[in-house]
């Protein structure tokens, strides 16, 4: 971002990547203009000890092993299976069942051992929070209760009958959000010297 000199810009961040974004806001605050996470990953996993966290990763492998991991599995919901997102659906699909064991772990120990607490509450940026009421991955109640520790204020916007992939499963309703959202965003205001 300083190489390409961006800055006052919206960063989005889905799932883990929600997570990831807010790590940035999180330290690097006076780049972004605002913030959105799609079904984010809660930011705080206090209550996991690192001993649970390693036998719940080592208990996910062991059941994907046991399954027998298809090395491409490229079906897709019956309702975008005569989508233009298919073909995108089915790639994506391959390319989560294809990932090697060592991505897995990585991604359950960085999604089990996020520790950012209290300070999620005081990002100083706008935030959007977007998710779909119909995530397995993360229940609604889950969600909702993740979104309760960004600031106060935040935005919320909660599609019906979607699922953990809204960017996948609609995207032009995400885009419209987002726009509208980017639209109406006022980059931040500077403090003011002595406050």
């Amino acid at each position: 971002m300083s190489g390409l000199g961006l800055r006052d810009f919206t960063l989005v961040g889905h799932s883990l990547g929600g997570a990831t974004a807010t790590r940035l806001a999180l330290d690097h605050g006076e780049l972004l203009k605002a913030l959105v996470v799609l079904d984010p990953v809660d930011p705080d996993r206090a209550q996991t000890s690192q001993v649970e966290i390693e036998a719940a990763i080592d208990d996910m492998t062991r059941r994907r092993r046991e399954a027998g991991t298809p090395s491409a599995d490229t079906s897709v919901p019956a309702d975008l299976a005569m989508s233009p997102r298919a073909a995108f659906t089915r790639a994506l699909a391959a390319d989560m069942a294809a990932a090697p064991e060592r991505r897995l772990r990585g991604s359950l120990r960085s999604m089990l051992s996020l520790r950012m607490g209290d300070a999620v509450s005081r990002l100083s940026m706008p935030v959007l929070f977007a998710c779909g009421d119909a995530d397995e991955l993360f229940p609604i109640d889950l969600l909702l209760a993740t979104r309760a520790k960004y600031p106060k204020g935040s935005d919320l916007h909660v599609w019906h009958g979607i699922g953990h992939s809204p960017n996948i499963e609609i995207p032009e309703q995400v885009a419209t959000l987002l726009q509208r959202f980017i639209e109406r965003t006022l980059p931040r205001k500077k403090p003011t010297q002595g406050a």
